[in-house]
């Protein structure tokens, strides 16, 4: 007969994994606010110069009156190659099973590089829209072949070009 393990024990336990998660998570997003305090000096040492620059200039801009304008362009924040490392990586994951459904290939990056918490589903949509637009480069470079129809506004299904596939499989022993 197996010992059982005393509730008390089993709920220090698991308090003891909650509160070494949620330091984890502070950690996490500490360094991310490293980060973004980082590139607000950077962007405010820009600022800084074109103030400069425009006070050097014949014509006098009072710079108190222009209005900031905010990006609406959303900046996936993982490094240079990363989303079609992640894009390639899932296609030769899940291919054995037929092609690969953009919806898929969308989830297994968010799940990869980003911690989303608390409905943020307008970045979902950010990141499938960027997953998408990396897809039709993709195809257009020849590595991926489209499954579906081009001129519908879904996602589609895609696999490895064969020419890609064969060259995988000749640099492997």
């Amino acid at each position: 007969m197996a010992n059982r393990i005393p509730p008390s024990l089993c709920w220090l336990i698991d308090k003891r994994a909650r509160i070494a998660g949620e330091i984890r998570k502070a950690n996490r997003l500490l360094q991310k606010a490293q980060t973004l305090l980082l590139e607000i000096n950077q962007l405010e040492e820009k600022l800084k110069a074109i103030d400069t620059t425009l006070d050097l200039h014949n014509i006098k801009v009072n710079i108190d009156l222009i209005e900031p304008i905010e990006s609406k362009d959303y900046k996936l924040n993982i490094p240079h190659g990363e989303l079609t490392r992640s894009i390639l990586t899932c296609i030769r994951m899940y291919q054995s099973n037929g092609p690969v459904s953009a919806e898929v290939i969308a989830n297994f990056v968010i799940n990869r590089h980003f911690d989303f918490e608390n409905g943020v589903t307008l970045h979902k949509s950010r990141i499938g829209r960027s997953v998408h637009n990396r897809l039709s480069g993709l195809y257009h470079k020849g590595v991926l072949i489209r499954h579906h129809a081009a001129d519908k506004n879904e996602f589609g299904l895609w696999t490895l070009s064969d020419n890609l596939i064969k060259n995988n499989s000749a640099s492997k022993p």
